[in-house]
């Protein structure tokens, strides 16, 4: 390393802009310079931490641009868009570093985790505009349940997001679900809708989880069934979803695999239809014991994971106009995560005021 004087560096903080000098080195074998003093303040491109926590606050919230006019207003520090876009990015990817570093310490973090009662995993995925075509952002929650004048609600949830495959995702989320106290938990409940990878997760990461199908997603399938096989106003169809509606919540699995017999089979798409179904409830037999569940007091229904879905994805991704390269994708939806469950203030260790 050879010293090359002091360079100046305007830097811009939330009291204003400031000019520093700075000890400046040139490392031959690189071919690359450096100031010690800009990685000791972690500053990046002369934004103190405090101006990046305040860049990453309004763009986890709302539009780079929108973020940028409001740091204008309320702060006073004047950014183009693409500037904020490229500060949150930054400290995205921290925070994703963060997270494939936890990955790797997984035994320390059980041995940190938590005693609870009940923990409940769920996953689900959302649509976002890629610059090529729509993709798929995968998210899960993470959450324990909590009485309120005697109904059960939803708490402390931990909101979970990647755009990527499912072996990744599924990494990801068990870190953040061990994090939780998953493995002390004296009962685990996964929920999801009815695609195989997801229960081949859960296989693999939480094989000791009670999983359950979501309700909703069932009764999606015998709606299915219902217009295949009865035109839409048809009374008898609709007499046979009603039923069919209660059989299954109240848990009479052997009924409600009888009455499938009553579906009209006069085409072949009628009958390709209804064997699908059976297909479909049959595989998931163990999953649909709706009667047990509720009598344990389970949730039945994925409404947590398709609220962080809208949270994460339609309120953040798919803001109107938005276009979104992957990795961008991959990182705004970290971003988003991590605002909500308020780890923004541990990315990049905040300390200094300005």
């Amino acid at each position: 390393m050879q010293r090359r004087g002091l360079r100046p560096l305007w830097v811009t903080t939330l009291a204003g802009v400031v000019r520093v000098s700075r000890h400046y080195y040139w490392c031959k074998a690189d071919g690359a310079g450096c100031a010690p003093f800009d990685e000791a303040l972690g500053l990046f491109r002369g934004y103190t931490r405090a101006v990046q926590r305040a860049v990453a606050f309004l763009a986890a919230i709302t539009s780079f641009g929108e973020a940028a006019r409001m740091l204008r207003r309320m702060l006073g520090i004047t950014l183009d868009k693409n500037t904020v876009r490229d500060i949150a990015l930054h400290l995205a990817a921290a925070y994703e570093e963060r997270q494939q570093r936890a990955s790797r310490t997984i035994k320390d973090i059980i041995g940190a985790a938590p005693f609870v009662e009940r923990l409940y995993i769920e996953i689900d995925a959302a649509k976002f505009h890629a610059v090529e075509d729509w993709k798929d952002t995968k998210v899960g929650v993470v959450f324990d349940a909590r009485q309120v004048n005697g109904v059960q609600h939803a708490n402390d949830k931990t909101y979970v997001a990647g755009n990527e495959h499912i072996d990744a995702f599924g990494a990801r989320f068990f870190a953040h679900a061990a994090r939780r106290g998953v493995f002390n938990a004296r009962e685990v409940i996964a929920l999801a809708d009815g695609a195989p990878y997801n229960w081949a997760m859960f296989d693999l990461h939480f094989p000791h989880a009670v999983q359950i199908l979501d309700i909703y997603h069932a009764y999606e399938h015998l709606g299915t069934l219902r217009h295949c096989a009865w035109h839409q106003d048809d009374p008898v169809g609709k007499a046979w979803y009603r039923a069919q509606k209660r059989r299954l919540k109240a848990g009479y699995l052997d009924a409600l695999f009888t009455h499938f017999d009553d579906v009209p089979c006069a085409t072949d798409e009628q009958r390709t239809c209804r064997r699908t179904t059976i297909d479909y409830f049959q595989d998931n037999r163990l999953r649909i014991r709706y009667g047990e569940f509720r009598r344990k007091g389970y949730f039945i229904g994925s409404g947590v994971v398709e609220s962080g879905c809208k949270r994460i994805v339609t309120q953040r991704l798919k803001l109107p106009g938005a276009r979104w390269l992957r990795n961008h994708a991959h990182l705004m939806a970290q971003l988003r995560a991590a605002y909500l469950n308020d780890y923004l203030d541990d990315i990049g260790k905040f300390m200094l005021a300005a």
